[in-house]
């Protein structure tokens, strides 16, 4: 049984209401990791969140949306259970739907709108761009 903020973040995936993936232990750049290192990042911290919520944590977040081309990053997140990962702005804007048979699911780009809505612009990302048009872009 959970207990503390573990049986709220379960009690708030039961009501459909979120999904948990995880963003590594340390959050070090994984351009500066080795292998071992970066393995160790991703399955301790599914570990971690598995045990504690319960649930299966198969989606990762890169830290500085650092995704390393050192590495056969999408062997390593498949053999460690994962199967998205999403870091920064990996695609333009127009192309964030993604279908199935998508070659990057490794590589899904990361929407974060800091400080933006609908009036204003998304900042070093997509210029000219709000968060709104993205989304409405996104669902045709």
């Amino acid at each position: 049984e959970q207990k503390g903020w573990w049986a709220t973040y379960r009690s708030l995936y039961d009501a459909g209401i979120c999904s948990y993936g995880s963003h590594s232990i340390t959050h070090r750049s994984f351009y500066s990791l080795s292998e071992d290192e970066i393995r160790w990042e991703l399955a301790d911290s599914k570990k971690y969140i598995e045990d504690g919520i319960g649930v299966v944590c198969d989606s990762f977040a890169y830290a500085y949306e650092a995704i390393p081309r050192h590495v056969d990053i999408a062997a390593i997140l498949t053999e460690e259970g994962y199967t998205t990962a999403f870091g920064g702005p990996t695609r333009s804007w127009p192309d964030l739907v993604c279908m199935p048979n998508d070659a990057g699911w490794y590589s899904l780009p990361r929407l974060l709108p800091y400080y933006a809505d609908d009036e204003r612009i998304i900042e070093n990302r997509w210029p000219n761009v709000t968060f709104g048009e993205m989304i409405t872009q996104a669902r045709q």
